[in-house]
């Protein structure tokens, strides 16, 4: 068998493929063998390094021991003898980067998350005025579930694409037991303030509700009721879990964590819009006060309790 030599290998390398990869990069890039010989310097390196067009096939040292070396010497310094000449040894500067790159990636990642969060609410607003035109052809309740479709397509999306991990969409189970209490706690306090406010409404506008319709409506469950715990919790996941973590990876400042939570509560409410103001103004709240509830606890195991018994309640109750 017939084996190339190394430099037909380095130069099949170096004039084929790291000159597509590399040419359109700004940064600098000055590709080294084993033995310190250039393989290949992109146009960027070669301007900043002021290396001559020859550089290829040349030792990386031998290109540096040159006049152009006095001219790079922020990038190789090197330690010369009384007269100035001769070269006795080098000192290479480095600088931490990450703190540059973290700031990169997350500007990234805003940038990301801003454009999903557009398309999303935009792809809402165009299924909305659809299912308006066609007269409404499917009941309201089927465009609940296509709000968790579109966002968990997006909640997939963005942890596709940007730094955002699984491990960080508020699965933690620190705490787990006290939250659980706590979030408990809310729900009850939650359904009790529904109905007194049910309870308010039949005595100074008894019109609000339809007529004949029991206090508690068992019957208004749906077959979407059945499968809401699956709903609330990925509901929970991409509001709690993704958008808010995002919020927070993106925005600095003082009233980041109070930002995060009004939108979140305000992208999540709007899509409800649908069913009502009433409806969708009770939605942004109860997003709002789950959201007060995450900052304290960083999980969404907990919150899903709430939001699904209050969630129900308003259908039981009339509200929705």
């Amino acid at each position: 068998m017939r084996r190339e030599s190394p430099r037909r290998k380095r130069g099949a390398f170096n004039s084929q493929l790291l000159p597509r990869i590399l040419r359109d990069v700004n940064d600098g890039v000055i590709v080294l063998d084993g033995q310190g010989t250039v393989l290949y310097v992109n146009p960027s390196g070669q301007e900043m390094l002021l290396l001559p067009e020859d550089a290829a096939g040349r030792k990386y040292a031998e290109l540096m021991q040159e006049d152009i070396a006095t001219s790079n010497d922020d990038f190789n310094q090197f330690l010369r003898d009384d007269t100035g000449r001769k070269s006795e040894g080098v000192v290479i500067q480095f600088t931490d980067i990450t703190e540059l790159v973290r700031m990169h990636r997350k500007e990234k990642d805003a940038s990301i998350v801003f454009v999903s969060t557009l398309i999303f609410v935009c792809a809402w607003m165009l299924l909305v005025a659809l299912w308006e035109f066609l007269d409404r052809p499917l009941p309201a309740h089927l465009l609940t579930q296509a709000v968790t479709f579109l966002g968990a397509c997006m909640m997939v999306f963005l942890v596709k694409t940007t730094s955002i991990t699984w491990r960080e969409l508020g699965l933690s189970t620190k705490n787990l037991r006290k939250a659980l209490i706590t979030d408990s706690l809310v729900a009850a306090a939650g359904l009790a303030l529904m109905i007194g406010l049910k309870l308010a409404l039949l005595h100074v506008a008894p019109g609000f509700f339809e007529a004949g319709t029991p206090f508690w409506n068992w019957r208004a469950l749906r077959l979407s009721g059945i499968f809401y715990p699956v709903t609330v919790f990925l509901q929970e996941l991409i509001s709690r879990g993704l958008l808010h973590e995002s919020m927070r990876r993106i925005i600095t400042g003082k009233y980041r964590e109070t930002v995060a939570i009004v939108v979140t509560s305000l992208v999540f409410g709007a899509p409800h819009l649908f069913l009502g103001f009433i409806y969708m103004l009770g939605a942004a709240i109860l997003l709002g006060g789950l959201g007060m509830l995450y900052r304290r606890q960083n999980t969404i195991w907990g919150l899903c309790i709430p939001h699904y018994v209050l969630g129900m309640a308003l259908v039981f109750l009339g509200f929705a």
